[in-house]
């Protein structure tokens, strides 16, 4: 089924209002972060790309996501369509097939990735001279765009949804304890704590940590390996 030019052309206009939204969203983000000042600062630190470039850039996204919302509409339910996004076959995030086989969030999943992939060329594309501050910047972006995953929440992440049923909602009251069990402590857990302790599988004496691996390996366990001399000589 053929689409018809204005309604193409009424998603893409939508879709492009709310690409501005999002680069508007972003950029406070990065303020309120230290990383730009409003446009009344004196002066400002940083300003958004050029006018064709922010203008190229928004008007990709709008066409990407008027071309899904195109695609949904035409699909057939419980049947998997080609992706108007290409999908990495490294993010672990989207493997199960749930998130192909339904058109909701098969949506969402693509959705999310056309939303990534504006915010990554954005930055890319902001003029921010002082390397340090890019960096900051990109590793910003970076935890932006992952905390806006679709898998990170309940209502739309169907591998949540599938174990809690199968589970018939324990899997829903672990979370809600192990919730409780980080706000007692004050701070969230990584990992099963009471299985470390110090002097069994925890060092505990001096040493400079080095990052990196190879060579910075190797300073570690030599200045690990110097201090232990100076304690017992």
């Amino acid at each position: 089924m053929s689409t018809p030019p204005e309604q193409f052309a009424a998603t893409t206009q939508g879709m492009l209002q709310a690409g501005q939204g999002m680069a508007q969203a972003y950029m406070d983000f990065l303020c309120r972060q230290g990383i730009t000042q409003p446009a009344s600062a004196q002066p400002p630190a940083m300003t958004l790309p050029d006018a064709q470039t922010l203008g190229r850039l928004q008007q990709d996204y709008a066409e990407q996501h008027a071309k899904l919302w195109m695609s949904m509409m035409q699909r057939t339910p419980d049947i998997p369509a080609e992706p108007i996004v290409a999908l990495d076959p490294a993010d672990r995030r989207f493997k199960a097939a749930e998130w192909a086989q339904s058109p909701y969030y098969d949506y969402l999943r693509q959705a999310y990735l056309i939303n990534a992939g504006f915010l990554k060329r954005l930055a890319e594309n902001l003029p921010v001279a002082d390397p340090l501050q890019k960096a900051r910047m990109e590793f910003l972006t970076r935890q932006y765009i992952d905390a806006m995953a679709p898998s990170n929440f309940a209502a739309t992440n169907p591998e949540f949804i599938k174990t809690a049923l199968e589970t018939q909602g324990q899997s829903i009251t672990a979370g809600i304890q192990n919730l409780l069990a980080d706000m007692q402590k004050g701070h969230i857990s990584m990992t099963d704590e009471s299985a470390f302790e110090v002097g069994r599988n925890v060092a505990a004496s001096a040493g400079s940590v080095v990052f990196g691996a190879g060579a910075g390996t190797w300073k570690w366990w030599h200045s690990k390996r110097r201090a232990r001399r100076a304690v017992t000589s």
